[in-house]
């Protein structure tokens, strides 16, 4: 836990706590613990997740989305101006990184002064994080921290101050609190790795060498993709993601050989998210450069090969 405040640069005073259910559980967990009966809550509905994130807390209070792209195919995200909080809101929801659509935010959401829940599942510490603009941040650990089933929580003094009484007992920010995340039987093994995943990014640069290395990687990818017309990107260029580089081929009747050669050359685990379709190169922290230079080494040759 430590090793998390030192190398997230997390607040003092901040409570860090490791639970289960994924992030897929702290879209209804932030809103049940944070919102009281009638309170309105804002959503930057920017992909599936967040989407699901929404119906979760609309089931507590007023959950809006306050701005979406699902019209455009969730190609971008919203600069500040494009959305406006509501007065009465409690709080403002967005989710950093699109791991379906490949698009993230590269700048803090104007919140309109009202604290910020943010979901950073797929990017955590592997991008610039202001810990202390945030009131909670969630985060499977499953993409850049370590295996499935532990999930980290990072929560405000106002956040804890904020949990209402007479919660199911598991579902309790106060109650994991107070046991120090052992109210029961953790993921321990989980929990372990994670630990071992910090201590790595601690010896390797921090999260600035974390920053550096992911930055290098989506230059090459992006540099490749725009090279060409042979490639058709997905997000808008000031919105993609460093974690998730989404592309079509603009003769998509290519995309099934491409997969099955890139496959077979050893680069699997390409094919787009099935409700999206076409390419999906992700880029977690644990993906080495040398990988991408290799991708894009194919890339280059399956491009001569087919025009």
């Amino acid at each position: 836990m430590e090793r998390v405040r030192r190398v997230l640069a997390v607040p003092e005073d901040y409570t860090v706590l490791f639970l289960q259910g994924g992030a897929s559980l702290q879209f209804y967990m932030t809103a049940l613990n944070i919102l009281r009966e009638g309170e309105k809550a804002d959503y930057l509905v920017t992909g599936g997740w967040a989407q699901k994130a929404l119906k979760e807390a609309a089931r507590v209070g007023d959950a809006s989305s306050i701005w979406g792209d699902s019209d455009s195919g969730f190609k971008s995200v919203p600069s500040d101006g494009d959305y406006s909080v509501r007065d009465d809101a409690v709080y403002l929801h967005y989710t950093s990184n699109n791991t379906l659509y490949g698009t993230q935010y590269h700048h803090l959401p104007d919140s309109a002064g009202k604290p910020r829940i943010l979901d950073a599942s797929s990017d955590i510490a592997g991008v610039p994080l202001d810990v202390g603009a945030h009131e909670i941040i969630y985060a499977g650990a499953q993409k850049n921290l370590g295996p499935s089933g532990v999930t980290l929580v990072i929560l405000s003094p106002w956040a804890m101050s904020r949990v209402g009484e007479n919660l199911p007992t598991m579902l309790d920010y106060n109650v994991h609190a107070s046991k120090g995340s052992l109210f029961n039987t953790p993921n321990t093994f989980g929990v372990f790795v994670l630990d071992q995943v910090f201590k790595w990014l601690e010896e390797n640069g921090g999260l600035e060498g974390s920053i550096a290395r992911n930055r290098a990687k989506a230059n090459l990818l992006y540099g490749e993709l725009d090279r060409s017309d042979f490639w058709v990107p997905h997000a808008e260029m000031e919105s993609r993601s460093g974690m998730n580089v989404t592309w079509r081929l603009a003769n998509q009747d290519l995309e099934a050989v491409f997969l099955q050669e890139a496959e077979a050359a050893g680069l699997g685990g390409l094919k787009g998210h099935r409700s999206v379709g076409g390419i999906r190169a992700s880029l977690y922290n644990g993906c080495p450069l040398e990988s991408v230079v290799a991708l894009v080494a194919f890339m280059q040759d399956f491009e001569i090969r087919n025009t």
